[in-house]
């Protein structure tokens, strides 16, 4: 049986964990000869690389969307803070989506929120979050919170978000990027952007640290975001300008090479869930230190505070003590558990 879908989810720029879980699904599928159109739910000022997405401009034309549609699923991705907005668009998801709705929750932040901590089955979430034919959480947490909402066990699944692949090997590194790793060791990347929840301010302060012990060091942040104009201030303060790059929003597979070319990947947030880069650089070899969260995977170098000398200590520490780990294949395919979902329930 051929499928058709539709997914609500974020479109880059700039590019995320829950947009490239979105794409990934959609990639398999059109691979496979089913059909899959994506609705974009955050703002663009990007051109879609190619037909099958809509960028709604307001809410009613979402809706006027979602009710055009002929399709077997409509499949809504949220992540994020989960406010009184995002509900209204699962709840219209919920009434004007055609087929069988799924959702995935990918916020991993959503269990210790004030939606999450109040989750009871008397609350507004749940009866919107109810409505869904399923839902998928990325990890046990999210799910405790849907069972406490009073979601049917038999209607929710936990399936990770991260597809886990290496970047292929005839990616092109743009001369910017090629240019600044040349001749700097070790390397430090960082996967997040320039928003304050990923500290860019606090890494530059940190680098300057680091200089001292590693006079060759280069750290590249990558990511665009609301604070670029104060991280480029902070560089030229501190005389960082040629160990420090922003590399702004690029292309995922030069994201993965980046990754796997670095000495060590820096993931230091202020709030964070099971972060799509964290496990992508695991599965790479890349050391990672990361804060602490309840979500980190087993290798992962964590810290306590978000103190510059903090982070320039973990540098030392991860690379005097820390070797690269070639990883094996996965043996799950959570793509593959999304689809056979969708075939599932089209059948019913």
């Amino acid at each position: 049986m051929k499928l058709r879908v539709v997914q609500l989810g974020p479109v880059p720029p700039p590019e995320g964990g829950v947009s490239r879980n979105v794409f990934a699904i959609r990639e398999r599928l059109l691979n496979g000869g089913d059909d899959c159109n994506v609705i974009a739910t955050t703002k663009s000022n990007a051109e879609p690389e190619f037909d099958g997405i809509s960028f709604p401009r307001t809410p009613l034309e979402l809706v006027k969307m979602l009710r055009a549609s002929t399709t077997d699923i409509t499949h809504l991705h949220l992540g994020g803070e989960i406010t009184l907005r995002v509900i209204a668009l699962a709840a219209a998801v919920t009434m004007f989506g055609r087929g069988k709705k799924v959702l995935t929750m990918h916020s991993g932040g959503f269990p210790s929120s004030q939606t999450g901590r109040a989750a009871s089955p008397a609350t507004l979430a749940a009866a919107v979050f109810r409505q869904f034919d399923h839902i998928i959480a990325v990890n046990e947490e999210i799910a405790a919170v849907f069972r406490r909402y009073g979601v049917d066990n038999n209607k929710l699944s936990v399936v990770p978000p991260y597809v886990l692949t290496r970047p292929r090997e005839q990616v092109e590194m743009p001369s910017e990027l090629s240019s600044f790793i040349k001749g700097r060791t070790p390397i430090l990347v960082a996967v997040g952007g320039l928003e304050p929840e990923y500290q860019p301010l606090l890494l530059i302060d940190a680098m300057d640290q680091i200089k001292a012990a590693f006079p060759n060091a280069g750290l590249m942040i990558v990511g665009g975001g609301s604070l670029r104009e104060q991280a480029l201030d902070a560089i030229l303060d501190v005389g960082l300008a040629d160990c420090v790059l922003l590399a702004d929003s690029i292309e995922h597979d030069v994201v993965m090479k980046l990754i796997e070319q670095a000495d060590v990947m820096l993931r230091i947030t202020r709030f964070d869930g099971d972060a799509i880069s964290v496990r992508e650089s695991l599965f790479l070899g890349t050391p990672v230190i990361a804060s602490k969260t309840g979500l980190r995977p087993e290798g992962v170098h964590l810290i306590d505070d978000h103190e510059p000398e903090t982070v320039a200590a973990a540098v030392s520490e991860v690379l005097s003590t820390t070797p690269r780990q070639h990883c094996p294949e996965p043996e799950t395919d959570n793509v593959a558990d999304i689809i056979g979902l969708y075939t599932k329930l089209a059948a019913i």
